[in-house]
């Protein structure tokens, strides 16, 4: 279901217990990169959008669109808390959001994941995503993945 605000304290406990499975010692509360989710509504807005996958009314799991430009978009914060994977929910999060993506208008997805993260990487590869070359200096541990339409 698309994000509600009163969902806003759930999101960021299966976002950042995915996080901290991803890097030992992992403090969401000095990471810049999730102020985000401090206005979720603001930052995927437009033709983005967030959604929530819900279990007896828990937020289980996550995934965003965030609109680059016209054509161009970046898969964001696709997460699901440890017991509910490997249950299809990441991939109906994942197909959500391509399906929206498509309609409209994206030619191109983007993403950044961590090495670590190999079922991630499996589902996206089991999805059309193609693994770039790109590296990123200040984390190696991170890789992209690009869709087109």
């Amino acid at each position: 279901m698309a994000f509600q605000p009163q969902y806003t304290e759930e999101v960021k406990q299966v976002v950042f217990s995915g996080m901290r499975e991803l890097r030992c010692g992992y403090d969401p509360l000095t990471d810049l990169r999730n102020e985000d989710l401090e206005k979720i509504e603001k930052i995927y807005s437009g033709k983005g959008k967030f959604w929530i996958a819900l279990h007896h009314q828990k937020v289980v799991g996550t995934v965003a669109l965030l609109e680059y430009n016209s054509e161009i978009a970046f898969l964001k914060r696709l997460f699901l808390m440890k017991v509910y994977r490997k249950k299809g929910i990441g991939w109906k999060l994942l197909k959500t959001a391509l399906d929206y993506g498509k309609k409209q208008g994206f030619r191109k997805i983007q993403l950044i994941t961590s090495i670590y993260a190999k079922d991630a990487q499996n589902l996206f590869e089991r999805n059309g995503f193609i693994k770039a070359d790109k590296t990123f200096d200040f984390d190696e541990a991170l890789i992209e993945y690009i869709l087109k339409y």
